[in-house]
């Protein structure tokens, strides 16, 4: 139990300070968290969302018939598939930090790329990019805390 962090919510928190003193853990305010955990997420997920209506499009403007521009955009997808494991390598080596600062460059230059795209070829390949750059976020901000924060026995008590 030491170690571990126990996060209030609106002021209603699942232990009492007391409780968290006695059993070493430090608490956390939920709102301490929005700047690191919630906040870095909206933006990249938001970011990420505006763009998407502009790839068929882009795939369209450039020739390639529906089924052709449905097959560039799935290729995000594919990117993320591709990039999952050496996402995990990447953070396991240089940490959660420079993993999504580098996956965030990595994304914009895909959605550069995607937007300056001369052909389908490089339009493929900024979507194959983006994709990849979705790759280290899910392991990184995985959400709310609660799961890492509470063992599965307390999670439900009052």
């Amino acid at each position: 139990m030491p170690g571990w962090v126990v996060v209030r919510v609106l002021g209603a928190g699942a232990m009492s300070e007391d409780v968290a003193a006695v059993a070493g853990a430090r608490v956390v305010r939920l709102r301490a968290l929005a700047w690191q955990v919630f906040v870095p997420t909206a933006v990249f997920g938001m970011g990420a969302g505006a763009a998407v209506p502009m790839y068929p499009l882009r795939a369209l403007e450039l020739g390639a018939g529906a089924g052709v521009a449905g097959i560039v955009v799935a290729l995000s997808g594919f990117g993320q598939i591709l990039a999952d494991l050496p996402a995990g390598q990447l953070i396991a080596r240089i940490g959660d930090r420079r993993s999504v600062a580098a996956a965030s460059v990595c994304g914009a230059l895909g959605v550069l790329l995607a937007i300056a795209a001369p052909n389908l070829g490089w339009l493929a390949a900024g979507m194959l990019l983006t994709g990849a750059a979705s790759a280290p976020w899910p392991p990184v901000r995985p959400g709310p805390p609660a799961p890492r924060c509470f063992p599965c026995g307390r999670r439900t008590s009052a």
